[in-house]
């Protein structure tokens, strides 16, 4: 790739080795989501707020650029792509402080969001936020192969010379929305660009957003300490929520923090809907949001803020879907010095982006496995592990709940790798009941057997073995609701699960 002199080696994402992300400087990109739900709202009294912010934001150059096009056949879907400023040029050292940032600069663009609004869209449009993430090896239009965080770098590093700021800026723009095109085959009819400072201000003018975590959140890098359940973070709590990297779940580090963006994302759409913002009773309090946004945010000399918050005055928050651009199957590799994602190939891309405009599928009507109340089953509990007393244990937390244990047993072998019920033919209601009882376990028929038995298994709660996904060490409680666990539910901002 080419590189300009202009940028130092320590502010070019392109550096091989070079993470250019100190602790607390990623979380401008989270603000992408929060400023699109505020463009994803809006009506009646808004307008003269937004006439306000236009005066100042509409400012970057048009996205009609070579290179963005659609080529998926969805000419009329409304495209806008939203990054995250890592720049704090201006911020006093107060400011800096509370963001528990520094002023070091970086122009890799860190947060990559897509919305996209289906021309086919009625009352009940179906909106989707793709996000990309930052390390994703792309090919970039005139430059070859590199991480699509480098994109607007590369275009405003290979500016001509003397060009200024606001030219460079511009170069920078639509090389990202070339990259994003290119690899999307949908055209970018709006861009966005946010800083930092608005996620904080935004967030405080909002009175806080509610957030549930399924488990203490403790992370000194991020400055996060917070406990398990909903509460309500301000500013300051919720960029340390949304740039934690340890301790997530299995995906870890920027894809887990993506999940966070989205989940906080929907949490505002959900805080703004509540509320009734856009309502004249609250016109004071619209002002000040939207003061908020004041100086952090700028887009293209395009975007009519009024018309698009028309169109989208009919918004559901379920009707908003979050979703990562599909991933390789082994997506974490090293090119050229640099850690990268790897996308999925060209054939699931495109099918990914093409079925953005479907009709949602009806879903299929689900039969729940029929039950009884516990006190209607009668059990024996069989020890299948080596662990001494674990039938016991088991009988014991049963009888608890309200089954009747007649019998405490050993079964003929201790190698049994997950609990298993077992149960003759026409008792399959008391077998799911006690299977819904036991973390893990799983329910067969054998017609050898008499009555409903349960076979405890390595996976146990408590033993050891491999758990089952959301458990703990600690036998499970008698109250499934007093301790949080994930939503199974799709990626909307109607999800009010906690998060991991």
């Amino acid at each position: 790739m080419p590189r300009s002199d202009d940028l130092p080696a320590d502010l070019d994402p392109r550096t091989p080795g070079r993470r250019s992300h100190p602790t607390g400087v990623r979380i401008a990109r989270v603000f992408s989501a929060v400023l699109a739900a505020a463009l994803l709202i809006g009506s009646g009294t808004a307008y003269v707020m937004l006439n306000r912010l236009s005066s100042q934001a509409g400012t970057l150059s048009s996205t009609d650029v070579d290179g963005n096009e659609d080529t998926l056949g969805n000419p009329d879907a409304i495209n806008i792509l939203v990054v995250g400023n890592d720049s704090r040029e201006g911020y006093t050292e107060e400011q800096l402080a509370e963001l528990s940032t520094t002023s070091e600069q970086s122009l890799a663009t860190d947060s990559i969001m897509l919305i996209h609004v289906p021309a086919n869209a009625g009352d009940d449009k179906k909106i989707s936020v793709m996000s990309f993430p930052r390390d994703s090896w792309v090919s970039i239009p005139g430059y070859g192969e590199g991480k699509i965080n480098s994109a607007y770098a590369l275009g405003y590093t290979d500016a001509p010379e003397g060009s200024t700021t606001e030219q460079r800026k511009a170069a920078g723009q639509q090389t990202l929305i070339q990259t994003v095109s290119k690899l999307s085959g949908l055209k970018v009819d709006n861009f966005v660009e946010v800083s930092l400072l608005g996620f904080y201000n935004l967030t405080n003018a909002l009175g806080g957003i509610e957030v549930n975590l399924c488990q203490p959140a403790k992370d000194k890098d991020s400055g996060i300490d917070l406990p398990a359940g909903k509460q309500l973070l301000d500013g300051k709590q919720a960029l340390s929520f949304v740039r934690q990297r340890k301790g997530l779940d299995a995906y870890g580090g920027d894809l887990a923090r993506i999940k966070r963006q989205q989940y906080f994302f929907g949490a505002v759409i959900r805080k703004v809907l509540d509320m009734g913002l856009l309502e004249s009773l609250n016109f004071s309090q619209l002002t000040e949001i939207i003061d908020s946004l004041a100086g952090t945010i700028t887009y293209d000399e395009d975007l009519d803020p009024l018309e698009f918050a028309d169109q989208m005055r009919y918004i559901a928050a379920g009707n908003v879907q979050f979703a990562t651009i599909p991933l390789a199957e082994n997506y974490e590799d090293k090119i050229d010095g640099q850690d990268v994602v790897l996308l999925a190939d060209d054939t699931v891309l495109a099918d990914f982006f093409g079925s953005l405009d479907d009709e949602p599928a009806e879903p299929k009507p689900t039969t729940p496995p029929p039950t009884v109340a516990p006190d209607k089953v009668t059990l024996d509990v069989y020890n299948g592990t080596t662990v001494a007393g674990a039938a016991e244990s088991a009988a014991e937390q049963l009888t608890g709940q309200g089954f009747t244990v007649e019998g405490v047993l050993s079964a003929s072998t201790t190698d049994y790798a997950t609990s298993v019920v077992q149960y003759p033919k026409g008792m399959e209601a008391e077998a799911n009941t006690v299977a819904a009882a036991v973390a893990g376990a799983t329910t067969e028929q054998n017609d050898d057997v008499e009555k409903v038995l349960l076979v405890i298994g390595a996976n146990y709660p408590g033993l050891g073995g491999d758990q089952p996904a959301g458990t703990t060490d600690a036998p499970q409680t008698t109250d499934p609701s007093a301790q949080p666990q994930p939503s199974d539910q799709p990626a909307t901002a109607a999800n009010e699960g906690c998060i991991n």
